[in-house]
């Protein structure tokens, strides 16, 4: 069974949904634990330790850290950790909060000003409680077993929802474009490393872009996300032996076949994933520590 690093969501604004970024560390999951063996609190210490390193220390120019994994040795890990290698997450965000807070105060007006107009205008009230009774009117026609008028009000009832669905997808729309108007860009950036990662999907379509530390960078770009706002893309890395790239149709993902014989607490793959505009992408990726995060691979 696959189970993917899920990927992060980024921020919305206007009051759209926030998603936060979720990444466990599979050996430190919920559930059924166990004590942490002295070779498993070593592993997880060095490896973070090189982990927090390689990553960019400060944010870029002018944007504040938001996020950034805090390095806590466990005490305990999840039953069955020595099954496979052992799974290890770091992580570290950044955003450009002044940007970001003002587009979203001019999202908050424009979609303000959008509702004050459409409270205005005819609501679908009548509509509704026409259709409320024409639902009822139905409900009587079937127990009669009166078929002919049971389509009759079903064709009524279709068309008032059609005319309903019509006006809502003219406010939605309205709304939508008033929030775009004020829609901002590279305001949010983040990095993880991933270690010992088994499957990592793509959503969407990716393509090769430009190689970093002579490795190959696979980029999915944004996307304009009609629930959350502009979703910025991701760039990948994968390093170690034993990665594929597997397709099921249109849909594409990486999977590693793991070595045998070696202890859990060996780092077999890291990912390096990256969320952010292409060129903070690509900065961000030349910004890592690539000699010491090739060193982890045994």
């Amino acid at each position: 069974m696959r189970v993917p690093h899920r990927q992060p969501r980024p921020a919305g604004l206007a009051g759209l949904v926030l998603a936060a970024l979720l990444a466990a560390a599979p050996a430190l999951a919920d559930g059924p634990s166990r004590p942490a063996t002295p070779a498993e609190q070593a592993y997880y210490n060095q490896v973070m330790a090189v982990l927090a390193k390689s990553a960019p220390a400060a944010p870029p120019p002018g944007w504040q850290e938001t996020d950034r994994t805090q390095l806590r040795t466990p005490g305990y890990v999840g039953e069955g950790s020595e099954e496979d290698p052992m799974g290890l997450d770091y992580h570290v965000r950044w955003s450009d909060l002044a940007r970001a807070r003002e587009a979203q105060e001019a999202q908050v007006q424009a979609g303000a000003e959008v509702m004050k107009r459409q409270m205005a205008q005819p609501s679908t009230a009548a509509q509704e409680r026409r259709v409320e009774a024409l639902a009822a009117q139905l409900g009587q026609a079937v127990e009669r077993g009166d078929m002919a008028t049971v389509a009759r009000l079903q064709g009524e009832m279709d068309q008032l929802y059609d005319e309903i669905n019509r006006v809502q997808g003219q406010r939605d729309a309205e709304l939508q474009a008033a929030l775009k108007r004020h829609q901002v860009k590279d305001v949010e950036a983040g990095v993880s490393l991933l270690v010992n990662s088994a499957v990592v999907e793509f959503i969407g379509r990716v393509a090769k872009d430009q190689p970093v530390a002579g490795l190959t960078v696979h980029r999915q770009e944004g996307e304009d996300n009609p629930h959350l706002g502009w979703r910025e893309g991701y760039s990948w890395v994968f390093l170690g032996p034993g990665w594929k790239l597997m397709r099921e149709g249109d849909h594409q993902y990486m999977e590693f076949t793991p070595r045998a014989g070696v202890p859990h607490t060996t780092v077999q793959n890291l990912v390096v994933r990256v969320q952010a505009a292409p060129e903070r992408a690509r900065a961000l990726l030349a910004a890592l520590d690539w000699s010491a995060l090739k060193g982890l691979i045994k």
